[in-house]
């Protein structure tokens, strides 16, 4: 079956369009012919028609741009699939621990970066917890003095800032000033008298 005319045509500018140099030579012949025409007076350069007329122009420049980006894509994998070899399973498997090792290393990196950020707020933060600590340990020993000292608050102070044999040593004399003062009352009120005094001692 004989092609048509429009057929032919379709097979000649496909075959042309294929080669990329015969695409540009075609290109350029064009814009050399609209050129020469617009300084002819043959033709109108766009800038100067109307608005009406400027619209189909630019509708079929769009298009014809779409058509060209399209050819470029694909004539452009067509190479790299030319060029690049099918890498095999484990080329594929060592690319993706590469990447992995490099991902992990990006957050890393991130992680150190933030450790470094948050340095200086986490010492400041300890020099206000020591200061507050100051603060709060002042505020107690003020509020000790304006309570009464109970004996048995003395007691824990001895006891607090005296060692062990400190503190025996202590107990012993107040024992001995304690017997004395027994005797003492037994001499002036008697016996009976001595028991129902609070100075007993509960050794």
């Amino acid at each position: 079956m004989a092609l048509s005319n429009a057929e032919r045509q379709r097979r000649f500018r496909a075959k042309r369009d294929a080669v990329p140099a015969e695409r540009e030579k075609y290109l350029m012949k064009g814009r050399e012919r609209y050129k020469q025409e617009c300084n002819s007076g043959k033709r109108k350069p766009v800038e100067q028609l109307a608005e009406r007329e400027k619209r189909p122009i630019r509708k079929r420049w769009r298009i014809q741009k779409r058509k060209d980006r399209a050819r470029e894509r694909e004539t452009r994998n067509i190479f790299d699939n030319i060029q690049t070899p099918v890498s095999s399973s484990d080329e594929r498997q060592s690319i993706r621990n590469k990447s992995s090792i490099k991902r992990k290393r990006r957050e890393e990196a991130k992680v150190y970066r933030d450790k470094r950020k948050l340095e200086p707020e986490v010492s400041n933060l300890q020099k206000k917890v020591a200061m507050f600590k100051k603060r709060l340990y002042r505020k107690t020993e003020e509020c000790s003095k304006l309570t009464p000292d109970t004996p048995k608050k003395r007691t824990r102070k001895l006891l607090r800032h005296l060692s062990s044999k400190d503190a025996k040593r202590s107990l012993f004399k107040c024992e001995v000033i304690m017997e004395a003062i027994r005797r003492t009352w037994r001499k002036e009120k008697g016996q009976s008298r001595f028991y129902q005094i609070p100075l007993q001692s509960n050794s």
